[in-house]
């Protein structure tokens, strides 16, 4: 991972972070349909499935990295992440993430996790993409229900002359 990355995801968990992130981005035009975004992420709330932490923890767990490490400062324990009903927040998995990265010897960290989500991992946010009849209405799909997928970046794509497609 680059130094810019690891200190992107550093600013967006030290301790005096409010827990909330301004979305520069209000509204997204798609080509087909306006999508209301939210105007801020509250980061400590808990609404996920811990399946993102299971996986992040299984790849460093296959190079004999103790997850209990990787989970130091999320308040969370191994046991936690085995237990589907565990609701997990958006600043848990990054301070996770950051823990992981900071040791981790390697920089395919993000590929091997990337590797092992499925469409499946996603839940309702996947079903919707899988329900999609088009290429496009999955775009749209993506980025309606976007934060069910614990993003907490804005995503938008824009049709160009309807060939060119561009999937921010």
């Amino acid at each position: 991972m680059s130094h810019s990355m690891k200190n992107k995801i550093t600013e967006l968990i030290e301790p005096s972070f409010s827990h909330e992130i301004e979305s520069p981005l209000r509204i997204c035009q798609s080509s087909t349909s306006k999508v209301d975004l939210p105007t801020s992420v509250n980061l400590a709330k808990k609404y996920f499935s811990p399946i993102k932490l299971a996986i992040l923890l299984d790849v460093v767990s296959s190079v004999n990295i103790d997850p209990r490490v990787i989970l130091k400062g999320t308040n969370l324990d191994p046991k936690d992440i085995l237990n589907p009903f565990t609701m997990t927040s958006s600043l848990q998995f990054l301070i996770a993430a950051r823990n992981a990265v900071n040791i981790y010897q390697d920089s395919n960290l993000g590929l091997l996790v990337g590797k092992q989500l499925h469409i499946t991992n996603y839940g309702m946010y996947g079903y919707s993409l899988l329900c999609s009849e088009s290429l496009r209405q999955g775009f749209d799909n993506g980025m309606k229900f976007h934060r069910l997928s614990n993003g907490i970046l804005n995503i938008h794509w824009h049709e160009h002359d309807g060939m060119d497609l561009s999937f921010i």
